[in-house]
């Protein structure tokens, strides 16, 4: 929930203002710039999802009132994956 003029703002409303839609993309308004975003599907642990989400809770509580998305989490720490990919190979290498 946010907060617009002293009146709660549900999250749908605030989705339509923050979203829109291009061919099958989306951009999400995040200050001054957009991020162009797009669908994809994986097949992911379940207990892997289970603690993302649970990870994404904590943060979202912790990191209150700034509210973030879930998908603002998940992109942030793809992002530091892919800044420890040497450590990622040798875990990968090992699982063989």
């Amino acid at each position: 929930m946010t907060y617009k003029n002293d009146r709660v703002v549900p999250s749908s409303e605030r989705l339509q203002h923050d979203m829109k839609k291009d061919e099958g993309t989306t951009r999400r308004l995040t200050g001054q710039k957009a991020i162009k975003r797009t669908r994809h599907s994986f097949y992911l642990d379940t207990a892997t999802v289970r603690s993302l989400d649970q990870a994404y809770k904590e943060t979202y509580h912790e990191l209150y009132p700034r509210e973030i998305s879930k998908s603002d989490f998940l992109e942030e720490c793809l992002h530091y994956a892919l800044l420890s990919l040497d450590k990622i190979k040798g875990n990968l290498g090992q699982n063989e």
